[in-house]
């Protein structure tokens, strides 16, 4: 499963595209974000209470601070 920070409409980056066409077909992709909704930075951290919501343990890993930009 997968948790998009963007709307299904969007793949983040657009290089990930064969990656949620494989996730699509062998599982399933997630988002809270209507189609057509503009995607923000701030999208991401929204995300991931998702993603921690439905995990058993989580491993945080900070990012440089240029990430998600």
């Amino acid at each position: 499963m997968a948790v998009w920070g963007t709307p299904l409409d969007q793949v983040y980056p657009p290089t990930n595209r064969e990656l949620a066409r494989r996730i699509s077909e062998k599982g399933a992709i997630y988002s809270e974000y209507w189609p057509g909704t503009e995607t923000n930075p701030s999208n991401f951290p929204e995300r991931n209470r998702i993603i921690s919501g439905m995990s058993e343990g989580v491993i945080v890993v900070e990012a440089g601070l240029k990430s998600g930009r």
